[in-house]
């Protein structure tokens, strides 16, 4: 198998780039990396996050808003190559998450920040949202990934 399953290294650079389509996974994903990051480290097997409760949440939406106080700062490419990278992903309540919709960061941050999830919570603190909070979040995340799923090889 050590020619099959990546170095704890290799799997922390991997997941600094990744995206992911399918919201099931990157719910299961950020469904783990949170129990990490609150060091819940052996959780009760559940089925993954229903949708209709909790939602996938896009930060930077594949749909800005470019209005005032939306997403006028960033470019179609940008958007189009990052909206699915893991770092721009959070868990939030579905009733929230269609309240505030491809809004900007700025009036999303508040209701990130009444998250009962840690690492959305922890979104409410910002104030702008672009490439290098996408990746400097990714990062953190890749941290917590080696963590939660290590090479025990």
């Amino acid at each position: 198998m050590k020619d099959v399953v990546p170095t704890d290294h290799d799997f922390r650079e991997a997941f600094k780039t990744a995206t992911v389509s399918k919201e099931y996974l990157a719910r299961y994903y950020l469904r783990v990396l949170e129990n990490q990051y609150k060091g819940i480290l052996e959780p009760e097997l559940l089925p993954n996050a229903n949708e209709e409760v909790v939602n996938l949440e896009h930060i930077l939406p594949e749909n800005p808003d470019y209005g005032e106080d939306g997403w006028e700062y960033i470019e179609p490419e940008i958007v189009k190559a990052y909206y699915k990278r893991i770092g721009n992903m959070a868990l939030l309540r579905n009733k929230i998450n269609s309240k505030i919709g491809n809004k900007g960061i700025k009036i999303k941050a508040p209701y990130y920040q009444d998250s009962s999830f840690e690492l959305t919570k922890a979104l409410g603190k910002e104030q702008t949202w672009d490439i290098g909070k996408i990746e400097e979040r990714q990062k953190m995340l890749a941290e917590l990934a080696v963590k939660a799923w290590p090479n025990k090889a």
